[in-house]
């Protein structure tokens, strides 16, 4: 082990709205559970076919009625009729680009992940089945539609991502580097001691500037781990707006 970081659980005043969501998640509807994101598109050699429809609403009825269809998007120009992209691979398997007028959606299923929902915090979360390296995580995480990384700034995150990591059974990659110069930094450049999150925390970071490291969930603590070994990304998602 080359380092520990142990944080008590303390509650915070939840956050306030602040941005756009970063995905919009259907948990309970009768659709099943998926997610919709606004400006962005499947591209068409991911597609098995390419339908015209009146709505996003109608893309999206053609995929549910058809058993190979685990991911859609819609494109239009403002006219009457859009095109929807029909596709049978999830996010991950495929290429989701940025577009203007474009919806993409995908049921939770197309993903190789289990859904944690949206927790305490207010933020939704998954944890990757596979198990890779620091840097791939965060690829992984990136190429679902509002997903990241995962990175905390609040103290009551620090119990919950345990919870989460022992619901899983699994080590989880966060979005938090160790320095050559051991100072721990978070994805976006936030410094770990600048956060509410550091400030229940008792941190050992002993890599010694030998190798870069990253920081994961491991049972009750935070440590850290060569950026080249494998474990699964927790990957967070923003439903609400709130800051994150």
């Amino acid at each position: 082990m080359l380092a520990v970081v142990v944080v008590a659980a303390v509650w915070t005043l939840p956050c306030i709205l602040a941005w756009r969501p970063s995905v919009h998640y259907f948990p309970t509807n009768a659709w099943g559970v998926h997610l919709l994101a606004p400006g962005r598109t499947l591209n068409p050699q991911d597609a098995y076919t390419n339908l015209t429809v009146r709505s996003v609403c109608s893309c999206k009825l053609s995929c549910k009625d058809d058993d190979r269809c685990v991911a859609a998007s819609t494109s239009g120009s403002g006219g009457r009729e859009l095109s929807c992209l029909l596709s049978n691979k999830g996010p991950t398997e495929t290429t989701v680009s940025s577009g203007n007028e474009t919806n993409y959606f995908y049921w939770f299923d197309s993903l190789p992940a289990t859904d944690f929902g949206v927790k305490e915090d207010g933020l939704l979360y998954l944890v990757g089945k596979v198990n890779v390296n620091f840097t791939d995580a965060r690829i992984w995480c990136s190429k679902i539609p509002g997903y990241r990384l995962a990175i905390f700034k609040r103290s009551i995150q620090f119990s919950m991502a345990v919870q989460i990591g022992k619901a899983s059974g699994k080590q989880l990659w966060l979005d938090l580097e160790v320095t050559r110069s051991s100072s721990l930094i978070w994805g976006d450049g936030t410094n770990f001691d600048d956060t509410p999150f550091s400030h229940a925390a008792k941190k050992l970071v002993n890599n010694g500037g030998r190798q870069l490291s990253a920081m994961r969930v491991r049972g009750a603590n935070l440590d850290d781990r060569y950026r080249q070994n494998l474990c699964h990304p927790l990957c967070q998602a923003n439903p609400s707006g709130i800051i994150w």
